[in-house]
This record gives structure tokens, sequence and C-alpha cells, in this order.
């Protein structure tokens, strides 16, 4: 019998190394026809590797070999190694100087402070038409419409914002400027009288104010304030005004402003919401198209 069993052995051992080269062949043909993009399509089609990862991930061995490979202290050692190499920080460091990175994290930024001055635009147009209710009603004057087209006549709410924006980037212009000049002055003629400082201070102030607030409505028909609430300043045949138009008008806001902010009230009242500097230099202020504002329409 065991004879006859080695026989055996030796039998199925020479076929199968007879038949090895034809399975060999008929495997290499197989797999060089179409049959194994059809394996892949009916994988894809069925989703045979999302059901996979999916079943292994809810098996509860799965979550208990995770967890335990968490708290194993090998894992903080990979983790602490991994994270001090130099390949990490290299990575690092190009990821974050990629454009592509920069771009996205611009864009994202821009994204978010055109949202905010959005949303500030809108409150403060809708605040243009709230303030008014009470003055206009005791003066017997309709209420104002809500939703109307760009360029209508402002109110006092942007106006007051866009004024207090160029008023702190005016400043902000003033004292960079005298500290550069009081930095020369000390460093070349010396002077160290108060009263000289102070004539210079309020010239200089008074030059930054004409030129930062003539300069743009001029040029520009608006400032970086009025540009950011949606605002824009035009004479009587909607064009910017003119340099003299200009210094009127500036004249006409000091002086509403030094009696206690006084020549601003016309506004809430007013059909063309015009303030004191408005009336002496024969100018409106309306929203602009350029600022995407839905304002209440100016009667």
């Amino acid at each position: 019998m065991a004879r006859i069993g080695l026989g055996f052995g030796r039998l199925a051992q020479g076929a199968g190394d007879a038949l090895e080269p034809v399975a060999e062949k008929s495997l290499d043909r197989m797999l060089a026809g179409p049959l194994p993009e059809a394996v892949a399509r009916s994988v894809v089609r069925h989703h045979v590797l999302e059901r996979v990862v999916s079943e292994i991930v809810a098996s509860d061995e799965f979550r208990a070999a995770f967890a335990a490979a968490l708290e194993d202290e090998r894992t903080d050692e990979l983790v602490s190694q991994v994270a001090k190499s130099a390949l990490t920080d290299r990575l690092i460091r190009e990821v974050a100087s990629s454009p592509a990175v920069r771009g996205a994290l611009l864009d994202q930024t821009t994204s978010i402070g055109s949202d905010m001055v959005a949303s500030l635009r809108r409150a403060a147009i809708h605040a243009d038409g709230v303030v008014e209710r009470a003055p206009r009603r005791w003066f017997r004057r309709a209420p104002r419409e809500f939703g109307e087209a760009p360029g209508a006549y402002a109110g006092i709410t942007t106006r007051g914002l866009a004024l207090a924006i160029d008023a702190l980037a005016a400043e902000l212009v003033f004292l960079i400027a005298a500290a550069t000049v009081g930095l020369i002055a000390s460093l070349t003629v010396g002077v160290e009288r108060s009263w000289v400082y102070g004539v210079l201070a309020g010239a200089g102030w008074l030059l930054v104010q004409g030129a930062y607030f003539v300069g743009f409505w001029t040029a520009a028909g608006r400032t970086p304030g009025m540009a950011l609430m949606g605002l824009r300043l035009r004479d009587a045949h909607d064009r910017s005004p003119g340099v003299v138009r200009s210094l009127v008008r500036l004249v006409g806001l000091w002086i509403a402003i030094a009696f206690v902010l006084v020549g601003f009230l016309p506004v809430l009242v007013d059909d063309r919401r015009r303030a004191l500097q408005d009336f002496l230099a024969r100018t409106e202020v309306v929203y602009d198209d350029r600022g995407n504002a839905h304002p209440a329409r100016g009667m």
C-alpha cells in the first residue's frame, strides 16, 4: 500500500508539473483580457470597498483594537517622533508657504471681511430709516419707503459711520506725519517751545483734514469711509464736486461738528437728507451703486 501511495504521489506531482505551464499561460491570457477591468467596474458599481471598510469600522473588534492602539505608550512615542522630525517640519513649511494655501486663506479672509462689511452696511441703511420715523412724524413728513434701488439719498447713520471711519483714518495720517516732523525737528533745529508745537500741530491737523477730505471728494467723489459704507458725494449735475465746492463743504462740516453736531439734524427731516455742509456747498450724499446696498428711497 505504501508503494501504491508513493506511486500516486509521484503521478500527481508529474501531472502538476505538466499542467503548470498551461495554467500559467491561461492565467496570463485571462489577466491580459478584459476580465480585470470588468472585475474593477463591478467592485466600484457594487461599492464593495465601501461596504468592507464600513463593516470593519463598525465592528467591535476594530474599535477595541483602535482604542488599544491609541492608549499604547508606543503610539505616543511614535507620534512625538513624527512631530519632532525634520521631515514633518519641512512639510509644514512647504504647505504653509504654498501659493494654493495662501490663496485659499486670503480668499477666506476676504470673504469674511466682505460679509462683515455688507452686514454692517445693511444694518446702517436700515437704521437710516428707523431713526427718521419720529422726527418726520413730528414735522408732518411722510415716512420713507424701504427696499428701493441704490442712488437714493443717504441717511444719518451711514453718514455718521463713514465720518467716524474717515476721522480715524485722518487722525492716523496726522499722527504719523506729526511724529515724523517732530523727530526731524528735534534732530535739526531743536524746537523746544510748547506753543510752537501747538501752532504747528493745529496747522498740520487742518492741513491733513483739508488734503484728506477735499482730495478724496474731488478725485473720487467719496472718502474711504464713504466707500466702505457704500456712499457717494455728488453735486447738482451728478458729478464729483470741484475743489472750491469741496473746500466750502469742509468748512461747513467743521461748523456742523463745532455746534455739537446740530448741523447734521436736518438730515432727519430733509427730503434729500442734506446736512449743513450740503446746503452750503449744494451737494448730496447718495447710496453708491458700487456699494451693493439696498437703501431706503429718498423722497
